[in-house]
C-alpha cells in the first residue's frame, strides 16, 4: 500500500471486501474505525503470540470450506492448532459476548495457556476465568466489527470470518467462503516499517523497511551439511609409529578377559587403516578393519586366524594399509605357551 497507517487495511483479495488485523499502537481513521482507544489492550495478545511468528511468505488453498496452509518460503506445511502456536485456524466463538468477531474476541483463545497479567493492559475489560475459546479448523460466517473501541462502542461493518495464522489474527469482511481451488497469498516480515518524513503525525510519509533477525520458529526446521571424509580433514597420520601392545604378547595378557578371551591391540592408527597379519613364511593369518569416525585409534584383535583357531606361538608381520595409498609393515612376537586352542 502507498500508505501502510491507512485505516490499518491489509492487502486485498478477491471476493473479500476488506481485511483487517487490529495493530497496536497505530493511529485509526475516525471515519472508519473509531478511535484507538484500546490500543494496549490489543497489543497484549501479540506479545504473547510474537513468540511463534516468523517471516516467510505463505499460501492458502480454500477446499471444502475448509484450508491448507503452505510455508512456501521454507517448503514446509503450517498445521491447524485449536491454540495459539506456530500454525492456523479459525476462531469462530463470540468470547466477549458481544455478538461479534472482534479483537476481543480474540483474547478468549487459549486462555489456560496465557498469562493473566497481560489482561490487565485492557482497560475496563473483565474478564470470565471460566471461559475459554479454541481455534477450529474450519470458519463460520458470522458479524464482525473492525474497531479499537470498548466493546459497547462496536458495530458490526458486515459478516465475515476471523483467521489466525503463525501469531496474527485477521478479520475479513465477506458474505461468502471462497471457492473450492481459490488460493490466498500472504507476506509476513520480521522487522519494522520506518518513516522519513513526518514520523510522528498521524500522516507519515517516506516510507522504509528495517528488517530483524529471521526468527527460528519454523515446524520442522532441520540443519544440514555436508563435508569431506574424517581421512581427507584429519592430519597426516605416521604410520611409522603403528605397532602391537603388548609386544611381545605372552600367555594371559593383561588384556585378556579369560582363556578363550585373548586380546592384541594395534595402536596409533589413523582414523581409517586395514590391517593385515602375516606368518613368518608369508602365509595371510587374520585381517583387521579399523574405522572409527570418533578418531579413536586402536584396533583390537583376538589372536585367532581365519579358521577361528589361536595362532601359534612365534613372529608375525603385520601390514597397515590407508584409503589414500599408505602403507606401513611392522612385525610383533606372540608367546603362548600352556594355553589351550
Amino acid at each position: 500500500m502507498a500508505d501502510p497507517t491507512t485505516f490499518i487495511r491489509v492487502g486485498h483479495l478477491d471476493g473479500v471486501d476488506s481485511i483487517w488485523a487490529p495493530i497496536n499502537h497505530t493511529q485509526q481513521s475516525a471515519t472508519v474505525t473509531g478511535t484507538m482507544s484500546q490500543s494496549t489492550c490489543i497489543q497484549s495478545f501479540f506479545y504473547f503470540s510474537s513468540e511463534v511468528a516468523r517471516a516467510a511468505d505463505f499460501e492458502v488453498t480454500w477446499q471444502g470450506g475448509k484450508v491448507t496452509v503452505k510455508d512456501v518460503t521454507h517448503n514446509v506445511d503450517l498445521p491447524f492448532r485449536k491454540t495459539v502456536q506456530a500454525s492456523y485456524g479459525f476462531l469462530n466463538a463470540d468470547g466477549d459476548g458481544n455478538g461479534m468477531l472482534d479483537y476481543r474476541a480474540i483474547i478468549y483463545i487459549d486462555r489456560a495457556s496465557q498469562d493473566a497479567g497481560w489482561r490487565g493492559f485492557c482497560p475496563n475489560f473483565t474478564h470470565d476465568p471460566a471461559k475459554v475459546v479454541y481455534l477450529t479448523d474450519a470458519p463460520q460466517i458470522k458479524p464482525v466489527a473492525f474497531s479499537g473501541d470498548l466493546p459497547a462502542a462496536m458495530t458490526a461493518i458486515g459478516n465475515g470470518i476471523a483467521m489466525y495464522i503463525n501469531g496474527q489474527i485477521f478479520l475479513f469482511k465477506m458474505n461468502a467462503l471462497p471457492a473450492d481451488g481459490t488460493k490466498w497469498n500472504l507476506r509476513m516480515y520480521s522487522g519494522k516499517v520506518e518513516a522519513s518524513t513526518g514520523a510522528a503525525t498521524a500522516d507519515p510519509s517516506g516510507y522504509s523497511f528495517v528488517s530483524y533477525p529471521r526468527p527460528p520458529m519454523v515446524p520442522g526446521l532441520k540443519v544440514t551439511f555436508t563435508g569431506k571424509s574424517a581421512v581427507s580433514v584429519s592430519e597426516e597420520f605416521d604410520l611409522t609409529k603403528v605397532h602391537t601392545v603388548p609386544d611381545p604378547y605372552y600367555a594371559n595378557s593383561l588384556f585378556d578377559q579369560g582363556p578363550a578371551t585373548k586380546e592384541l591391540q594395534f595402536v596409533n592408527l589413523p582414523v581409517k587403516a586395514t590391517i593385515r597379519i602375516y606368518s613368518m613364511t608369508g602365509v595371510l593369518v587374520d585381517i583387521v578393519n579399523h574405522d572409527d569416525p570418533a578418531g579413536g585409534s586402536i584396533a583390537k584383535w583376538n589372536l585367532r586366524n581365519r579358521s577361528n583357531q589361536f595362532v601359534a606361538s612365534g613372529v608375525y608381520f603385520f601390514h597397515v594399509s590407508t584409503p589414500d595409498g599408505k602403507e606401513h609393515v611392522g612385525k610383533f612376537t606372540v608367546v603362548n605357551s600352556g594355553f589351550a586352542r
